[in-house]
């Protein structure tokens, strides 16, 4: 676990509501371009490590967003943006 190293991109999650209220459909999400993750010496520069007392980790998240659509219809096709 000490030398796990974590590169995540493109990520998006979407909930959509249509049951709490079917005349005001709803849907919510998170979109993060790249999430990445690694373990670092002790003067934060990447690095393999063993034996360390005390673990550092350098972690960066790029692009993030968090956005509402209320009153949204479902797409015919997933790939095409939600129209209100």
């Amino acid at each position: 676990v000490d030398n796990v190293q974590l590169d995540i991109s493109d990520i998006h999650i979407r909930y959509e509501d249509s049951f709490s209220d079917a005349a005001h459909p709803f849907a919510i999400g998170v979109m993060l371009s790249k999430l990445t993750s690694q373990s670092t010496d002790t003067t934060w520069r990447p690095a393999f490590v063993e034996n360390q007392k005390v673990l550092h980790k350098l972690s960066a998240m790029e692009g993030l967003s968090v956005y509402v659509d209320s009153d949204q219809l479902q797409p015919q096709d997933p790939s095409e943006p939600l129209l209100g």
